[in-house]
């Protein structure tokens, strides 16, 4: 997890630098500041902020996507923890699934723990040799 907070963080912070605090404020309808003024412009066309501005909103919604992949790694390494490579997707999965219920990083540790376990217990079953792999 620690290289997706510390890039994140910091591609975060270059954002707010180059673009201002104002990338992560919310408009009247919600929509996130940031999120405008990606929308439509692009690097030779950067819009009426300008370049700097532009590449602020880049590097601020770069780090904050980033960051999404918090809860993931965290479920999916706990799985990995209990149930070694068997439990890797099945975390991941877990963790991507409390992140869409916005279970947050309870919800990533819940679902890591059942899939590890889970990924254990499959794999502990007595099967044929032709059907291990």
């Amino acid at each position: 997890m620690i290289p997706f907070v510390a890039g994140g963080g910091l591609l975060i912070a270059l954002g707010f630098l180059l673009g201002g605090y104002e990338l992560s404020l919310s408009s009247d309808d919600g929509t996130l500041t940031g999120d405008i003024i990606l929308d439509g412009n692009t690097l030779f066309s950067p819009g009426p902020e300008g370049l700097l501005t532009y590449l602020g909103a880049v590097f601020w919604k770069i780090g904050n996507l980033s960051l999404g992949f918090l809860v993931p790694a965290l479920a999916g390494y706990i799985a990995y923890a209990l149930a070694d490579r068997p439990g890797i997707a099945p975390g991941f999965t877990a963790g991507a699934v409390a992140l869409f219920m916005d279970a947050g990083f309870i919800g990533g540790i819940i679902g890591g723990l059942l899939a590890g376990y889970v990924a254990k217990w499959v794999g502990s079953w007595k099967v044929p040799a032709w059907l291990r792999a």
